[in-house]
């Protein structure tokens, strides 16, 4: 049995945990008639010296009812937009999705982050404060937050992971020079604690930040995870970074790892002059996962499980929903 297939346990758990060659066992959920989606631009201001640019992503057509709420984070340098794909789809669904720029983004200020979404959820849940088109419509009570790579690391502290030095970064460390190294010695800081009670559901994407919390750290986590990985990652590779997480991570949680994707498939960077080069092939729609079908796939999990958790859906069915769109996942 794979690894993804013994983390697959609980209401999480995914139907079948390999790459999907058998016609899907349910009914796959189709993507919803398209519905107009407005977005609302407005500044989060955490302290005077950091007010950051924020944009919303919300159902043109009112309802009765008010809307769960999905934040996003971007990875390490990127910008609110890199997740613009996703969040269309999102709040094509009936969710209201906010996100902000995580300005000055740095190593060194991985952990301002958490409190930049928590700033964010703090001001529109406040009429006098925030923008009456979100106040007005956002549910606070039903909250997620998602993240990819540094953003995933933000959804996981959000979530209850701490972060404190640690055996596990300091074995990391001592295998040479890496992107989050050297790691500080015992006792350096008090232990970094992020939870916001109002977060019920991570989802984080090729996360980083494992060895910043260590094995103690993860199992921290109280809030259901779901896991979205790459198998051709470079930058957070699944077996030294994201599958030790998903180890240590308590019950209720699942990982469902894209075979052929790369770190950048999660990010909407094929609109720039120059993509990436991991993901040139796939903006292109050549090679083994073209773009389109990567973010898709990635939409349709995402909403599934928002769904599940929020709206009495049924539980995700990752097979099935790869098997729809054609792409490989383990």
């Amino acid at each position: 049995m794979s690894l993804s297939c013994r983390l697959a346990l609980g209401a999480l758990a995914v139907a079948a945990c390999h790459a999907p060659s058998a016609a899907p066992s349910a009914p796959v959920p189709s993507a919803p008639a398209p519905v107009e989606v407005t977005t609302v631009a407005f500044t989060v201001t955490v302290n005077p010296e950091r007010v950051l640019p924020a944009l919303a992503w919300i159902p043109s057509t009112p309802t009765d009812r008010r809307l769960p709420v999905v934040a996003l984070s971007h990875g390490w340098g990127a910008t609110k937009e890199h997740g613009a794909y996703l969040a269309q789809r999102v709040a094509a669904a009936g969710y209201v999705v906010v996100a902000v720029d995580h300005l000055n983004d740095s190593q060194a200020t991985a952990f301002v982050r958490p409190l930049d979404v928590t700033a964010l959820l703090d001001l529109i849940a406040d009429p006098a404060r925030g923008p009456r088109e979100l106040t007005a419509r956002v549910d606070l009570e039903r909250v997620a937050v998602y993240g990819h790579s540094f953003g995933g690391l933000t959804a996981l502290a959000l979530g209850g992971a701490r972060v404190s030095p640690n055996p596990q970064w300091t074995a990391h460390c001592a295998d040479g020079p890496a992107l989050d190294c050297p790691a500080p010695p015992p006792g350096a800081f008090p232990t970094l604690a992020f939870a916001d009670r109002r977060v019920d559901l991570v989802i984080a994407a090729a996360p980083a930040g494992y060895f910043q919390m260590g094995d103690d750290g993860v199992a921290a986590i109280t809030t259901p995870t779901l896991i979205l990985a790459a198998g051709a990652d470079t930058v957070t590779p699944l077996a030294t970074h994201v599958a030790p997480l998903a180890a240590h991570l308590q019950p209720r949680h699942a990982l469902v790892t894209l075979t052929d994707a790369t770190h950048m498939t999660f990010a909407d960077v094929c609109g720039a002059a120059t993509p990436p080069d991991e993901v040139a092939a796939q903006c292109a729609g050549t090679g083994p996962l073209p773009i389109a079908a990567a973010h898709a796939l990635i939409g349709e999990l995402v909403v599934a499980e928002l769904d599940h958790t929020f709206a009495d859906g049924p539980a995700l069915d990752a097979a099935a929903l790869a098997a729809a769109h054609a792409v490989a996942i383990q």
